[in-house]
């Protein structure tokens, strides 16, 4: 793959080992999320492209393996929650730059909460209601719950070998069948994993990517936006006053017939939809902001400026002080 991505919790300054440690991975109640740092614990994370150190971050995580801001906020009216991905999770970037650290920067009347997990997804969304007592740690009761979506979580939760390659075996695996969520445990259970593994330990990883189709089929579609509002309806089962919004991540275009249809079946579901690329691309434009400045180089992951414009785009959104997000 010619990266390395080391993960060590440790609290000195020196820098970490090359090593992994066991307890690293943490089990939670019973189900693990996947690759996740260990409560309390402070985390270096560094990436190496080709022998090159492209950054090196601490992470520092609360006792819900939450990436979090680490003041919290006795002013706020009401939460905003991110939840997503690595691009949630603020991969590459310090604490303070991260998207969720920034808007309550520039919201004061918020109190952010970080959901991402690196290789996250629908899949790790689905299942965080199940080992956390979210009713317990987000506050106020009422808020936001911003799914931000990235087109690779489609291949995340329907199991691509693209995913499948470098996919932690303890990821959370589901399906639909008939209309509903049903949960298969971990992806190490499956076949598909077994013959994404071999195909890496004998360098067949461009084969067997190459059998995934290049695009999704209407039932997929229609599949993933039953599962959208199937957390929806987990989110708000226990956060009775979240206002649930499925985001698009500006940074990375969904293939456009792909997204259209996507969209029609997430308000099929009942799935409120925040439109977020048209105001980023204006604003981008206006500050004469490169593209190659949105991510950072080599790796993928946006950038502190990406998180700054898109920190400015959800303040101009959402309204915390009504109960709707103000109109297009």
């Amino acid at each position: 793959m010619g990266s390395l991505y080391l993960y060590v919790a440790q609290k000195e300054k020196s820098s970490p080992p090359l090593t992994v440690p066991r307890d690293h991975e943490v089990l939670i109640r019973g189900k693990n999320m996947g690759f996740y740092p260990k409560a309390g614990s402070d985390v270096y994370v560094s990436r190496m492209v080709k022998g090159k150190l492209l950054y090196r971050h601490r992470n520092q995580i609360d006792e819900y393996n939450r990436r979090i801001p680490r003041e919290e906020n006795p002013r706020a009216r009401e939460h905003v929650i991110f939840a997503g991905c690595s691009f949630i999770y603020g991969e590459g970037l310090d604490n303070k730059d991260s998207l969720p650290v920034l808007f309550q920067k520039k919201n004061p009347e918020a109190q952010s909460y970080n959901l991402g997990l690196p290789g996250g997804g629908l899949h790790t969304l689905l299942r965080y209601p199940e080992v956390f007592p979210l009713k317990e740690i987000i506050r106020p009761a009422s808020g936001y719950y911003l799914y931000f979506f990235l087109p690779q979580h489609m291949d995340r939760f329907f199991m691509r070998f693209n995913f499948l390659i470098w996919a932690h075996p303890l990821f959370a695996h589901y399906s639909i069948r008939e209309g509903k969520l049903v949960d298969h445990g971990e992806v190490a259970d499956t076949t598909k994993f077994f013959i994404a593994r071999k195909a890496r330990e004998f360098g067949l990883m461009r084969a067997i990517v190459a059998l995934d189709p290049d695009r999704y089929s209407e039932k997929e579609l229609a599949d993933f936006a039953i599962a959208v509002r199937l957390l929806k309806e987990r989110i708000q089962r226990d956060l009775p006053q979240t206002k649930f919004r499925f985001v698009a991540h500006p940074l990375l275009a969904f293939d456009s017939s792909n997204e259209e249809l996507l969209m029609r079946e997430l308000r099929t579901q009942g799935v409120d939809i925040l439109e977020v690329k048209e105001r980023f691309e204006a604003l981008k434009k206006e500050r004469g902001v490169n593209i190659q400045d949105l991510s950072i180089q080599d790796d993928g992951h946006p950038t502190a400026l990406n998180n700054e414009l898109l920190t400015e785009v959800l303040t101009s959104a959402i309204d915390l002080s009504s109960d709707k997000a103000r109109p297009e």
